[in-house]
C-alpha cells in the first residue's frame, strides 16, 4: 500500500525572533482513524528514522506528522542549544492544534523517543491543563525520564550547572552511538547522517533537561493520560528503571509497560524482528484507543 509523504515548514514566533520547521506528513490512502504526532529524540530527526514505523501507521489508517525540533534536522535554530523547554512544547502543542483544527473528530497521541519520550510527557501534561484537551494518549519509546550515569554522570551535571550560564555551548561529553541499536545497517546510517548532531551534550542545554528531569520526577502522580511505555532492557542512554518508576507512579488508569530483552535505546531502529514488533505493538495499543 502507497502512502502519501509531504514535506513542509511551520513557522513559530520565540522570543528571539521566527524559526522555520522541518515538517512531515504520511497521509493514508484508507480512512484516517487516528492522528500521532512523532515526537523525535535529542541530536537526531524524522527522517530518515520515523519513516518506517510512520509509514506502518498510514497503512492502518493513522495520519502520522511531526517537525524537526527547533536546532535539529532541517530546522533552523542554534544547533542543539535552548535556553527553554518550552522552545521544545510550544511548537509541539501548536502543530498538534493545527492538524485538531482540520481533522476535529478525530483522536490525537503523540509517539516520543527518548528526549522525544520526555517532550511527549510535558506536552501532554500541559494539554491537560486545558479545558478541552487535545492529545488522548501517549506511546513513550524508551523515554528520558531517568539518565544513565554513564551519560551524564553526577561530576559532569555539577560541571554542566557550573558552566552552563559563562560556556552555554561548551560540549560536556558525547552520547555513544554504540549504545542507540544493535543493528548494523541503522549504525551505519547514523554514522554518516550530517543531519544528525555528532557533537557533545552542551551545557546549557544539559541543564534545561536536568531541571526539568528533577521536576517530572515530583509530578508523576500528576500524570493522568492513557501511557504505554517501551523500553529495551539493555539500554545505557535512559534508564529502563526511570520508565518503571514512571509507569508505577503515574495516576494514569490505562497505562501499560513492556520491556524488550536485548532491546537497546531505539527500539524503531532495532533489529527487524524487535522493531517489527514494537510498530505494531504501539499501533495495535493506538487502534483500540480510536
Amino acid at each position: 500500500m502507497s502512502v502519501d509523504k509531504t514535506e513542509g515548514e511551520l513557522q513559530f514566533q520565540f522570543n528571539n525572533g521566527q524559526r522555520k520547521l522541518k515538517t512531515y506528513k504520511w497521509m493514508p490512502e484508507v480512512e484516517v482513524k487516528a492522528l500521532v504526532f512523532l515526537c523525535h529524540g535529542y541530536g537526531e530527526c524524522l527522517m530518515p528514522y520515523y519513516d518506517e514505523v510512520a509509514i506502518k501507521g498510514a497503512e492502518q489508517g493513522i495520519l502520522c506528522f511531526g517537525h524537526d525540533h527547533t536546532g535539529h534536522g532541517q530546522s533552523s535554530g542554534d544547533r542543539v542549544q535552548i535556553s527553554h523547554i518550552d522552545e521544545y512544547i510550544l511548537p509541539i502543542l501548536e502543530h498538534c492544534g493545527k492538524y485538531k483544527m482540520e481533522y476535529p473528530n478525530l483522536p490525537l497521541f503523540i509517539l516520543g523517543h527518548s528526549m522525544g519520550g520526555l517532550l511527549t510527557i510535558i506536552s501532554a501534561m500541559e494539554d491537560d491543563k486545558k479545558a478541552v484537551p487535545l492529545v488522548k494518549g501517549i506511546a513513550l519509546v524508551g523515554p528520558l525520564v531517568e539518565v544513565d550515569p554513564s551519560v551524564a554522570s553526577p561530576f559532569l551535571k555539577f560541571l554542566a550547572r557550573l558552566l552552563c550560564r559563562i560556556f552555554p555551548n561548551l560540549s560536556l561529553s558525547g552520547i555513544n552511538k554504540r549504545f542507540i541499536t544493535s543493528d548494523k545497517d541503522w549504525m551505519k546510517i547514523i554514522e554518516s547522517d550530517s543531519n544528525r548532531w555528532s557533537g557533545g551534550l552542551k551545557a546549557q542545554h544539559s541543564v534545561v533537561l536536568l531541571n526539568r528531569l528533577e521536576q517530572l520526577a515530583t509530578e508523576f502522580s500528576d500524570i493522568k493520560i492513557p501511557m504505554f511505555i517501551l523500553h529495551g532492557e539493555e539500554d545505557k542512554i535512559c534508564t529502563p528503571g526511570g520508565s518503571q518508576r514512571l509507569h508505577d507512579q503515574a495516576f494514569s488508569q490505562d497505562k501499560t509497560i513492556k520491556m524488550y530483552k536485548d532491546g537497546m535505546h531505539n527500539l524503531l531502529l532495532e533489529k527487524e524482528s524487535v522493531r517489527t514488533t514494537v510498530m505494531e505493538e504501539i499501533w495495535d495499543w493506538v487502534i483500540q484507543r480510536t
